[in-house]
């Protein structure tokens, strides 16, 4: 698994970036996807329970799993939201 990532996607801690998760990635993902969610609406995340929410899943890696293989590329620059 190889992830890519722009010098924007780090932020301070984990709370900062759930936060920036939900209240910025995911409306606009929503919006780019021409999706009908309260969020894409409010701009933020609303904490809605529609079936069709792209937020559901959270995924946090601890660490490098074995299986399959990891390796995060950082670039110098802001890329995507």
């Amino acid at each position: 698994m190889i992830v890519v990532a722009g010098s924007n996607k780090i932020v301070d801690d984990l709370e900062e970036g759930l936060r920036r998760a939900r209240d910025l990635c995911v409306p606009q993902c929503g919006k780019l996807l021409g999706l009908n969610l309260p969020c894409v609406s409010a701009g933020h995340c609303v904490e809605c329970d529609t079936p069709h929410s792209i937020c559901c899943a959270q995924t946090i890696v601890t660490r490098g799993p074995q299986r399959p293989e990891m390796l995060v590329v950082l670039i110098g620059e802001r890329l995507g939201h």
